[in-house]
């Protein structure tokens, strides 16, 4: 049998599709500290709610579409669904249960989330620091830059 090239692409193997969306928290060396300090300063809003440090909810294929673009490999990416077994095989111990996490975020879908916003929960936007909050992509971009070499 003769071998084939490779596709030359990044590959991600998870146990749900590109369309699982799942909250990120962005550049947390950066935002916990906002989030923190605003919190402090805030208690008449704060106090006695739930605070949820999340600056962007994207899709597994956005985000790995966003990584290829901060690391100089868009259009280079691809993600593939396996079986959990397979992914749990693949990575033992912590596969278990980021998988299943994934699972379940994939089953949840449009109906609930548990990143869903009420009354009782105060978001970037409510602590007036949305502005100054570092999203997830922005977040990729300054890992690259801190390396001496971002992976190639």
């Amino acid at each position: 049998m003769r071998a084939k090239e490779s596709a030359g692409k990044y590959v991600q193997l998870l146990p749900v599709g590109p369309d699982t969306h799942v909250a990120l928290a962005g550049d947390v060396d950066t935002n916990t500290g906002l989030f923190v300090r605003s919190i402090l300063e805030q208690p008449s809003l704060t106090l006695s709610r739930r605070v949820i440090q999340v600056t962007d909810v994207l899709s597994k294929g956005d985000m790995l579409r966003a990584w290829g673009r901060a690391t100089g490999h868009d259009g280079q990416v691809e993600l593939l669904k396996i079986p959990i077994e397979d992914y749990e095989r693949l990575y033992p111990g912590w596969g278990f249960e980021m998988g299943n996490m994934l699972k379940y975020f994939d089953w949840m879908g449009e109906w609930k989330r548990s990143w869903d916003v009420d009354d009782n929960v105060v978001t970037a936007k409510a602590l007036g620091i949305e502005d100054r909050v570092v999203g997830f992509e922005e977040g990729l971009k300054k890992w690259c830059s801190d390396l001496k070499e971002c992976p190639r």
